[in-house]
């Protein structure tokens, strides 16, 4: 079995500007890397492919350490550590954010809430401007498809969420998004983007390292809201990113954003004959060449829980 580990945003949490970030601190992650070494084999990616497509096994307790989204984080906090150990890490940046400093939709919404301590203000904000632009019957509607909380957020931060992410439509999104984050972050988006994501100068730092490096799409949208074309340009794009670090005839790796794929990502990225691809569905994996496309993994939060209620001062 192989347990494949999902990270996001690894930073110093408890003083720095946005203490409200919900990400993982840096000092609780080398507690987890130390805690890794010792419980289980750190394997690579090549290792993976073969146990998936070769039948090679997998050394008992083996663990892939995967980052998302790209963030200066990994290359200040995690590189160095992955380094002192040996370990590979797998990260998933996102073009357009890499190469043209484009904040991301999810990272907007990230810093919205963490600028603002009371959620309830961001709901009456939303709240007003669809009032304003779509009418009360377009609100009740929204607010019916979003009563709803989850293990990570309560109701009020699920509304945001779900409603900057897909539920209304997307210049209106994008046109309140803008507002917010002039609002509440109060800062120039390309700088904010410069200082929040990895360069291709740090990315090819850490490849040229050992590091691995996949694809995660062009602009980190929700693949099943797109058409055929437009799935197509974001994986083929994803692979012409990908060719400043491999040769075209290397396999490719791809993690969806948000975990959402259907039947068309997976027809695509066979077609463009992806290796592996990651998903958010939590679970350990039996290395069978049927779910390669569909590969779990646990999020930090729920991994090691032990380490995790290790105190971090000090």
């Amino acid at each position: 079995m192989l347990t494949v580990v999902v990270y996001h945003y690894v930073r110093p949490i408890k003083n720095s500007a946005y203490p409200g970030m919900k990400g993982l601190d840096n000092r609780l992650f080398i507690k987890q890397l130390d805690y890794v070494i010792t419980h289980y084999v750190c394997v690579t990616v090549a290792d993976v492919v073969a146990a998936f497509y070769q039948d090679q096994p997998l050394p008992k307790n083996s663990v892939l350490l995967t980052f998302d989204d790209g963030y200066v984080d990994h290359y200040q906090y995690v590189f160095p550590e992955l380094m002192k150990r040996g370990i590979q890490g797998v990260f998933f940046p996102v073009k357009q954010a890499t190469l043209e400093h484009h904040m991301l939709d999810v990272n907007k919404i990230h810093f919205i809430l963490a600028s603002v301590l009371n959620k309830l203000q961001l709901v009456e904000e939303i709240d007003r401007f669809v009032r304003d632009r779509e009418g009360e019957e377009a609100l009740y509607q929204y607010k019916q498809k979003s009563i709803y909380h989850d293990e990570w957020d309560s109701s009020d931060i699920c509304y945001i969420k779900k409603m900057l992410q897909f539920l209304m439509p997307a210049s209106e999104r994008k046109l309140l998004l803008e507002r917010l984050f002039e609002k509440h972050v109060q800062c120039d988006e390309v700088s904010f983007a410069k200082q929040l994501y990895l360069n291709l100068a740090q990315l090819r730092e850490m490849h040229a390292h050992g590091m691995y490096i996949g694809g995660h799409g062009v602009n980190h949208v929700h693949f099943s809201n797109l058409s055929l074309e437009q799935q197509e340009f974001e994986i083929r794009g994803s692979l012409d990113f990908l060719s400043y670090f491999y040769p075209r005839s290397k396999y490719f790796t791809f993690c969806y954003p948000y975990g959402d794929y259907n039947k068309t990502t997976l027809a695509i990225l066979k077609k463009y004959q992806c290796a592996l691809a990651f998903t958010v569905d939590s679970g350990m994996m039996d290395c069978d060449e049927q779910n390669a496309l569909q590969i779990k993994r646990i999020d930090t939060n729920h991994f090691l829980k032990l380490a995790e209620t290790q105190t971090i001062d000090g």
